[in-house]
This record gives structure tokens, C-alpha cells and sequence, in this order.
């Protein structure tokens, strides 16, 4: 296909200076994960606590628990070998524990205010009221109720895995003892053809030592919950999760009724036809903006269906950046420190083109993508520059709105090899618009020195512009904002509207990881809290790159350290709801493994309908990619069979797609390899794909296939008599043509047209005819 509309020269940046490296490095990363516990004084008096409830002192356990929770308020403490709670949830189980005599002794002296809350809030619909009871006095005759009616919230809210959340609290008997979503149980029940124990032994008892906050005596109907449960599912989209829910619902509760979905009835009855409804409802309609890495702040979206690709835009325009050409690494230390693989899956650092550092995104009709210290901003339809420069400017790229520094020396790399660093990882570049407004991570993409050379990182910093103002500045952040040289921003913020979220790395012996929110409207910080610290890839032995992003669920932010945890946190106080961890990796030298899981450089987490998918860069088993509850942190799965994954690519079709080498099916469920494509690595992958519809589109070099996200046979194949083995849906997209031989690289799908970013180009293929150009057999090529 004759297609190209916009070429742009994407990198010509300075590199750092080599340093001179130690022996290769072999064994296992440290297990030791460092994160901000409670303290000893606090283990003290919980031991004191299993004395007084043996001793069955109720009144100075309960007294000795809410010390504990005054004291050290923010604190985490280990639930089980692989996952850490806030010290007030830890007491409040504990306090779910006692008996009927102990929790009535501690009502008798939080009900009075948890009323006040629960009242004020349900009169004026206040959820900071019911949070603050479910929250601070979870043991109180009220929170019950505050849960419920803070589910009803979300619910309408369409905040789905909340309102489940809430609602599952209301009794043990709502999940597994170990906090797993029943459902998942009840599937694997009815596939073996077994039937489930009852989550709890008797009603009201949680199995000990527990391992969910679970409200342990409710006296609210629990037909009416697991209907809400249902519904829950429905609205979402779970059909096959509702299914099984109302299985459940309909042999526990045969005749309940009740008012569910406006409508008055059987449950069953109302519930069934509702399902049916679902079933036939069309997809909605898919955004035609990609304004983030992923798409969405959750990582995960499906790009309106593309418009057939049948024409081309306009001539390349060439944009003059500075440098000497695109980004590479040094191999020998990739090889001889690290004894990582020379190639890295899904690009070749070997290659003189370079690797695949850039993500655009596209809002409106802006396209736009930064380099170090620039940023870009062009006319999608058109391929020209988005805004005119202003009369007299001198110096400045076409397309250029923002440059953030005059002098490349101010990196904090320097320059006597080109485009090559020296570095355990490379730059990945992403942006972020929200509301009009850009922001962006600018300045030097080092986030680790070496020891021997000090532990200063250099510039990065965040700039926030109006693109409805023609990209005018309207804050920076500097990393020296924070108290000394030794942070760095990690990458693109996410937002919420009146706030941006960002992961920051603070460089130590153990190199610390961070969360910081900053007013979206000033740029003034409101909080910053550490997750973690642990010993990184890097060990000290070089400098490293990392590129760590959030994810953003309504009130959550997820994280995946790359320092053997993964962790939840509050949007509100930074407060950190779990964290999880996981087998760290052995290092590639000397071993079997491959090493690929080290290139997962840009790997946020994947938030799907309450689970979490992770694929970290240090995980034990090299492939592992794991799926976590959302809400707890409980592991759901993990799967060690894709040997080359480095990109999550989203959920569709019930279906976790994966990339690397190959493309991937994972049963976004259960983990369970689907398909793969192809079989033998006779073709291999380039770059990362797109979730464009119901079909993913997945880059080679010289081709763009295109598959099914769902796999198995349709009505329509069934109906054609194709073969249902055949996820591939349509020849491929031919990139390269004998007039305009382009090139696979990063994808993305928005506005109708699909933009690929390769190593040195900018290309974008549209549906709108181009015409004939004098110059354009003068199309740039790639070396």
C-alpha cells in the first residue's frame, strides 16, 4: 500500500560518556524490599494483644488496638509472605477477630460518632463521611450500612469494581477466606463438577488468620447484596462473571425478591432478563482520542476501527532536530556486565536505525511527541505544523511548541558517541493531555548513576502546557523543587482533573521508589510517598534509565516498582491501600535464561474490571506475568509460558493481549495461553501493536497483521464456513512498497488514521487521497 502522509525526524540527542565497568555480575538481585513499616514498639504491644485476648482482657486489647492505629497511622505492616496493609486495616482485622463480647465492647465506644458520620453522609450524600466510617471505625454497628450505600454510589457512578468492592466487604461469605473474588471459585467448581464449600464455616465467622477486612456480623439481607453483585457484573460487561453470580444467586436464594435495576420482582427473573439485555447490546462507541501511553489511563483501550487505510496524506516534511541521529545503546555492556541478550525483543539494538523510543499521542486534531528536551505539535489531518511560529522566532524546529533547555550539556549526559548511551535501559518517551492541558516528563532520562560517580541524576523536570493557547507554558517543575539532586522523574504524569500523579526515583545505595501529586492548576506538591526501595538491575555497576508509569483507576493509583513490588495507592493522601510482592530474578549471567523480561522498560500495570496484570522487569520466572485483585492485592494468577512478552498491550475479547518476538492470547481470567502467532519466530515483531476495535493490529518490519482479539469460531464464520482457527482477519498492510518502502515501529490508531513511530520517522497512513507530489520518490528511507 502507497501510503504515507507525515514523516518527521524523531531523535538526534546526546548520549553520556562511558564509564569504565566491573566484572559481569551474576547470582540474584536481593530479595530485601525495604518499604515503610511499622515500627518495633508497635509489634510490641500487638504481641500484647494476643496475651489480653487470651486472657480474654477484651477491654485492653481493644484499647491497645486503637493505640496501635493512633501511633502509627500510615505505617504497613506483612499480612502473609508476599503482601503488606496499612497497620489500621492489619488492627481492624484483628479487631473483626474478637468475639461477640469484644466487638461489643468496642461499638459501645465508636458508635456514637460512626452514627453522626453514617447519618450526615446518607442526608447529604457525603462519601468522604461513609468512607471516613468504613475507613477509621470499620467495626461499628454502622459500617454495614455505610457500605452498602457507598456501593449504591458507585454503582450509579459507573465506578463498577468499587461498588462490587464495597459490597463484598459486607461478609465474609462474599469472598473466599484467602479474599479471592467467589466467582473465580464457583467457575472452577462447576468446571470440575464439585460443589463449593461455603466461604465460611458458620455465618459471621472469619477463618483465622485472615487474610481480607470483611465486616464479620451484618444483619443486612445477603440476597439482596449478591442480586447488587450481579448487576454489578452486568453494567460492567463481566456477562460470563454475572452468569456464574446469578447461578449462585438463584441456588442460595431461590425465591428473593427485592428491587434491583428500577424494576421490582424475582431476582432471578429481573436479573436473567437484563442479562439478556446485555448480550444484545451493541459495543460502545470507541474514543477517536489516544491522549496517553495505552490510551487511557488504565492502560488499556480499543481505538475506534480504522477507516480501511485505502489513501495517503501529504509529502514528508522534514524536521531539522539537533544531533547526530537516533537512539542506541552500547552493546558490550548489555552483553559483558549484564549478560542480557544482544537483541532486544521487538526492536534491534544492533541495527544503525536506531530503537523505538517514541509514543505519540493524539487529541483532536493534534498530533504531538517529545524528545528530550522538545515537544511537537502537528495538524493531523494535514502533516503541517499545529500553530505558526510567532513573527521573529529564531532557532526553533517547524512543529516545535516547547524547548525546555538552550544547552545540551545540561542533560546530564554528554557527548562523544553520537546517540549512544552507556545506560542499562533507553528513553522511552509519552506525554499526557487532560482537559486541554499537556503535561510531560523533559530533561535527562538518567535516573541512576553509578556509585563511583555520584549519585546526582541531573535535570528532569515536568511541564504543564495549554494546548488551548498554542502549547503557552504554564508551569515547569524542576527536579530540584525536591530536596536535592538526587530525584528524578520517571515519566508522564496521569491526572484526574484537579491533580497529577507522578513515580519518582530518588538514587541511593538502593535506589528509592516514590509517588508524588502535584496540583494540575499550580504545579505546587501536595504529597510524596515512598513505596519501596530495593537493589535495582543496575546494582550501582552503570547508569540506568527507567521509565516507570502509574496507572490511574478512579481513586487509585497502581505502580509496578521493577523493584519486586507492585502497590496500590490512595489518590487522596498517598496512602498506600497494598503492596505486593514477588519472586526476584536471577541475573542472566551464567544461567539459561534469556533475559528478556530486563527490555520491559515501559511496563505500567494493566487495570481490567478489578484485577491488575503486571509483567515486571525482575520477576524470578523471566516470563512471569502476573494478575492481582485489585482491591487486595491477592495474586489471581501467573503465567511463565510467553518467553519474549515485553509489551501488554490491553484487554479484548476476554482476552489479555501480549507482544514481543510473538504475539500472545492470555485468558485475561485464568492466564491460560490461548494462541500465539506465529508458532516459529520466522517473522518477528516490531515494535508495539494497537487494540483497534475488536482486532489487534501487531507490527513486523516490513507488514502490519491484523487479528481477532476474541478467538473461536463467530456466527459470521460459522455462517462463511471459514476456519475458526484463523485469528488473522485480513491480509496484512504491506509497508513496504516499491514507491514508499516505510517501516514497522510503535503504533497508534486515532482520528482515523494510524500512526507509526519509528526509530528516526514519524508515519502516518489516512484515509484521505494525497496528491501527486513532485518530490515524493525523495521519501526519506530508513538507513
Amino acid at each position: 500500500m502507497a501510503s504515507i502522509a507525515l514523516v518527521v525526524l524523531l531523535c538526534q540527542i546526546a548520549s553520556p560518556a562511558r564509564a569504565q565497568w566491573g566484572q559481569p555480575i551474576s547470582g540474584d538481585l536481593s530479595a530485601a524490599i525495604r518499604v515503610d513499616e511499622v515500627d518495633s514498639s508497635a509489634r510490641a504491644l500487638l504481641e500484647r494483644v494476643k496475651a489480653h485476648v487470651a486472657e480474654k482482657q477484651w477491654d485492653e486489647a481493644v484499647e491497645t488496638l486503637r493505640e496501635v492505629m493512633e501511633r502509627q497511622r500510615s505505617k504497613l505492616i506483612r499480612l502473609d509472605d508476599s503482601r503488606y496493609i496499612p497497620i489500621r486495616e492489619y488492627c481492624q482485622m484483628r479487631l473483626a477477630e474478637l468475639p461477640p463480647a469484644g466487638r461489643a465492647l468496642y461499638r459501645s465506644r465508636v458508635d456514637p460518632l460512626a452514627r453522626r458520620w453514617y447519618e450526615e453522609g446518607i442526608a447529604e450524600r457525603d462519601t468522604a463521611l461513609l468512607r471516613r466510617v468504613v475507613d477509621q471505625l470499620f467495626l461499628s454497628s454502622w459500617t454495614d450500612k455505610a457500605l452498602l450505600a457507598l456501593g449504591e454510589i458507585a454503582l450509579e457512578e459507573g465506578d463498577y469494581p468499587q461498588a462490587r468492592w464495597c459490597w463484598e466487604r459486607i461478609s465474609p461469605e462474599l469472598r473466599t477466606p484467602d479474599g479471592r473474588p467467589l466467582w473465580l471459585n464457583l467457575r472452577a467448581a462447576s468446571e470440575m463438577r464439585v460443589a463449593l464449600e461455603p466461604a465460611a464455616q458458620a455465618k459471621g465467622v472469619i477463618p483465622s488468620p485472615a487474610q481480607w477486612l470483611a465486616y464479620p456480623d451484618t444483619q443486612l439481607n445477603l440476597a439482596d447484596i449478591r442480586a447488587r453483585l450481579v448487576l454489578a457484573s452486568i453494567l460492567e460487561g463481566s456477562l460470563a462473571r454475572a452468569r456464574i453470580e446469578l447461578d449462585d444467586l438463584n441456588r442460595r436464594h431461590p425465591s428473593a425478591r427485592g428491587k434491583i435495576g428500577g424494576h421490582e420482582g424475582p431476582y432471578a427473573e429481573l436479573l436473567a432478563g437484563m442479562l439478556i439485555t446485555a448480550e444484545q447490546r451493541p459495543a460502545p462507541i470507541a474514543p477517536t482520542d489516544w491522549p496517553t501511553f495505552g490510551g487511557s489511563f488504565e492502560r488499556t483501550m480499543s481505538a475506534a476501527p480504522d477507516p480501511g487505510l485505502r489513501t495517503a496524506w501529504n509529502p514528508p516534511l522534514d524536521v531539522p532536530l539537533n544531533g547526530g541521529g537516533p537512539f542506541r545503546t552500547d552493546i558490550s555492556i548489555i552483553r559483558d556486565t549484564f549478560g542480557l541478550p544482544e537483541t532486544r525483543p521487538a526492536e534491534d539494538q544492533r541495527s544503525e536505525v536506531g530503537l523505538l523510543c517514541f509514543h505519540p499521542i493524539v487529541v483532536g486534531n493534534l498530533v504531538l511527541f517529545n524528545s528530550i528536551d522538545k515537544i511537537y505539535a502537528f495538524d493531523l489531518p494535514t502533516g503541517k505544523p499545529a500553530w505558526p511560529l510567532p513573527p521573529g522566532t529564531k532557532d526553533r524546529d517547524p512543529g516545535e511548541i516547547y524547548s525546555g533547555l538552550t544547552g545540551r550539556e545540561n542533560l546530564g549526559v554528554r557527548n562523544d558517541s553520537g546517540n549512544q548511551f552507556h545506560t542499562l535501559g533507553v528513553p522511552r518517551f509519552t506525554m499526557t493531555v487532560a482537559g486541554r492541558r499537556l503535561y510531560a516528563r523533559l530533561g535527562s532520562p538518567i535516573t541512576e548513576r553509578q556509585l563511583t560517580s555520584g549519585l546526582s541524576t541531573g535535570n528532569s523536570y515536568l511541564v504543564c502546557l495549554d494546548l488551548a493557547a498554542e502549547g503557552r507554558l504554564v508551569w515547569r517543575i524542576p527536579q530540584t523543587q525536591a530536596e536535592d539532586d538526587r530525584w528524578a522523574f520517571e515519566g508522564s504524569p496521569v491526572c484526574d482533573g484537579n491533580n497529577i500523579y507522578v513515580a519518582m526515583r530518588y538514587n541511593d545505595v538502593q535506589p528509592q521508589e516514590h509517588v508524588a501529586c502535584y496540583d494540575a492548576q499550580t504545579g505546587m506538591i501536595r504529597w510524596r510517598r515512598l513505596v519501596c526501595a530495593a537493589e535495582s538491575p543496575a546494582r550501582g555497576q552503570a547508569d540506568a534509565i527507567t521509565n516507570n508509569l502509574l496507572t490511574l483507576a478512579h481513586d487509585t493509583l497502581y505502580l509496578n516498582t521493577n523493584l519486586g513490588a507492585v502497590a496500590a495507592i490512595s489518590t487522596a493522601d498517598g496512602q498506600i491501600r497494598w503492596l505486593s510482592t514477588y519472586p526476584r530474578a536471577k541475573r542472566p549471567s551464567g544461567a539459561s535464561d534469556r533475559g528478556d523480561n530486563f527490555y520491559r522498560d515501559l511496563n505500567p500495570c494493566i487495570y481490567y474490571r478489578g484485577s491488575l496484570l503486571v509483567a515486571p522487569t525482575d520477576s524470578a520466572d523471566s516470563e512471569t506475568i502476573l494478575s492481582l485483585d485489585s482491591s487486595t492485592g491477592q495474586l489471581l494468577w501467573a503465567s511463565n509460558v510467553p518467553r519474549d512478552v515485553v509489551h501488554l498491550l490491553g484487554v479484548g475479547g476476554g482476552n489479555l493481549l501480549a507482544s514481543g518476538q510473538r504475539l500472545w492470547w492470555l485468558n485475561v481470567d485464568g492466564g491460560k495461553v490461548v494462541h500465539r502467532w506465529p508458532d516459529q519466530t520466522t517473522e518477528h515483531g516490531y515494535g508495539r501493536g494497537a487494540l483497534v476495535g475488536d482486532e489487534v493490529f501487531f507490527p513486523t518490519r516490513t507488514e502490519i497483521h491484523v487479528f481477532r482479539q476474541a478467538l473461536g469460531r463467530s456466527a459470521a464464520d460459522t455462517a462463511g464456513g471459514s476456519d475458526p482457527t484463523r485469528v488473522e482477519v485480513r491480509e496484512p498492510i504491506q509497508l513496504a512498497t516499491r514507491n514508499l518502502p516505510l517501516s514497522g515501529g510503535n503504533l497508534v490508531v486515532a482520528g482515523g488514521y494510524l500512526l507509526i513511530a519509528t526509530p528516526t520517522k514519524l508515519i502516518a497512513l489516512g484515509p484521505h487521497a494525497a496528491p501527486v507530489h513532485p518530490n515524493e520518490h525523495e521519501v526519506t528511507q530508513e538507513r
